[in-house]
């Protein structure tokens, strides 16, 4: 069995519970839509639970995505005063956002659909449920950990899964984007289009005891933080729209810092749910959007 086919329990509580500058311009020319954008103009927000911000403030609970009415969609519109719609959802795939997201009996409409020819805006951070490669760090390789504590047992676990392993995820899931991105521009050709880079979730290295993989497997999971961010990158690049580099905004600042911006398994500080965004980061995010926007 493939390392990142999670049992379903263990599946269902990661999507519950979950699941260069700083920004990039691509092109010497301004794109459709990057224009200055003014008050009431249409803002819409796909994305995961990064996005959703679950625990950062009061939970929207009505559909199951645990989306915080203070995340920074939120913050950005507020700022900027626009009309949001915020579609981001908990456990969301890129195929989520071009079809449906079953949530127990709730079933979550694509995030596409929120998208029109009169949207002004819209930002897009999707990846890290894809294939379960976020959820696999968490949750299956501390499973693991007992075998062999110093050495790397769930990246030798992961290797042994030859075409399926992890570390060729990443063309895959960067290709995931550019269709969710392509068909973004294709509803709304008109808008200014940003794609969201994940921050740095995990340390270069261990031990840590918000983290708890075997010593070996720390640069596994570095890898992966590094192949989402990169096939954001990647993306933004290959269709040219704007791209905001949180990776690098939040050097020092992962889960097993001293000042960490994205909670562990056990958060040190309220208002966080764990292995997701403090609200120190999703202020941070607001305000690198604001400043591009502005």
């Amino acid at each position: 069995m493939a390392l990142w086919k999670i049992p379903l329990r263990v599946a269902a509580i990661a999507v519950a519970m979950a699941l260069l500058s700083a920004c990039v311009n691509w092109g010497d020319d301004p794109a459709p839509g990057e224009g200055q954008l003014r008050e009431g103009d249409e803002y819409v927000a796909l994305g995961d639970s990064y996005t959703a911000a679950p625990g950062t403030g009061p939970v929207e609970v009505k559909d199951g995505c645990l989306r915080s009415s203070t995340n920074y969609p939120h913050q950005v519109a507020e700022r900027l005063d626009l009309k949001l719609t915020d579609v981001s959802c908990s456990g969301a795939t890129t195929q989520h956002a071009v079809n449906p997201q079953a949530l127990g009996s709730i079933s979550r409409p694509p995030q596409v659909d929120a998208v029109s020819g009169t949207t002004d805006l819209v930002t897009v951070s999707l990846g890290a449920n894809d294939f379960n490669v976020f959820a696999g760090i968490l949750f299956a390789c501390p499973a693991v950990r007992a075998k062999d504590p110093a050495g790397a047992p769930c990246t030798a676990l992961d290797a042994a899964t030859g075409k399926n392993s992890v570390k060729r995820r990443g063309a895959q899931i960067e290709k995931r984007i550019v269709q969710v991105v392509r068909l973004v521009k294709l509803r709304a050709p008109k808008a200014r289009v940003i794609i969201v880079g994940y921050p740095q979730f995990f340390p270069v290295e261990g031990p840590c005891d918000q983290l708890p993989l075997a010593a070996g497997d720390f640069a596994l999971a570095r890898h992966v933080n590094e192949f989402l961010v990169r096939a954001q990158l990647e993306a933004a690049a290959t269709l040219k729209v704007e791209y905001v580099d949180v990776f690098t905004a939040t050097k020092g600042h992962d889960m097993c810092a001293d000042e960490p911006w994205i909670a562990g398994l056990k958060p040190a500080r309220p208002k966080a749910m764990f292995y997701h965004p403090y609200p120190k980061e999703q202020r941070v995010v607001a305000d690198m959007l604001v400043k591009l926007l502005s």
